[in-house]
């Protein structure tokens, strides 16, 4: 099956702000931003994605609209530093990814980062976002990712402390309310995010195994950090 290149429409771009969205309300929450109105950096994401993985319950609740809101934000980060744009690809499935059209590059972000939740990886964001800058090359005039990145947040005054969640633990925060992604939007009864990026199984059991990304280039996202295991599974599932 020939691949196609579409472009975005309007449901698939407030979707895409909506996941951006939803991982700034969840950084909020945990404290690693002060407000959503700030911008996310790989900083900031490998901060969130670490407060995810303490309080998530693997096998008891579902990751996906997470994993796909998290990919989606370094997503937009790095499309706007090396010249990629979003795109819906139909090859196998139709998924949402990032494209080259110059040299004609695919990259699957939520793939790569559902790897990284079944390895239970963390602080692989910024490691990432600098690989890609070397790979792919910066666009003129941005600075690199670690002279770019936002500094840590300040601890506000403790008049503003009031809203946020009480510690349960000296070295856990408490769990924030769930974080659930926006629907995807579809096309032709097709969903045009990624599918499950974790093993077969239903919603509740614990996943063995990572997707794949169905384009090579996606390889080139992959960092040092664990690998995802042998024989992972197709990318996604379409509706």
């Amino acid at each position: 099956m020939s691949r196609r290149i579409l472009e975005i429409n309007d449901a698939e771009r407030a979707w895409i702000a909506d996941n951006q969205q939803v991982v700034r309300r969840f950084a909020v929450q945990l404290g690693v931003l002060s407000d959503v109105s700030m911008p996310l950096d790989p900083r900031v994401l490998d901060a969130a994605w670490a407060g995810f993985l303490t309080w998530h319950v693997r096998g008891q609740e579902d990751p996906n609209s997470i994993i796909n809101a998290f990919g989606i934000a370094f997503g937009v980060f790095i499309a706007s530093r090396v010249g990629l744009e979003w795109r819906i690809v139909s090859e196998t499935v139709t998924e949402i990814a990032l494209y080259r059209p110059q040299d004609d590059i695919v990259i699957y972000p939520q793939n790569v980062v559902a790897r990284h939740y079944v390895a239970a990886t963390t602080e692989f964001f910024e490691e990432w976002a600098l690989e890609m800058e070397h790979t792919y090359g910066l666009l003129s005039g941005q600075v690199p990712t670690q002279a770019a990145v936002v500094p840590a947040v300040a601890e506000p005054p403790a008049e503003a402390k009031a809203g946020r969640p009480k510690r349960v633990a000296a070295d856990k925060p408490a769990k924030p309310v769930k974080a659930v992604g926006p629907g995807r939007p579809s096309r032709a009864g097709k969903s045009v995010g990624p599918g499950k990026p974790v093993g077969p199984g239903k919603p509740g059991e614990t996943p063995t195994e990572a997707p794949e990304a169905p384009h090579p280039v996606a390889a080139a996202t992959r960092t040092g950090k664990p690998a995802a295991p042998s024989d992972p599974t197709k990318p996604a599932e379409t509706a």
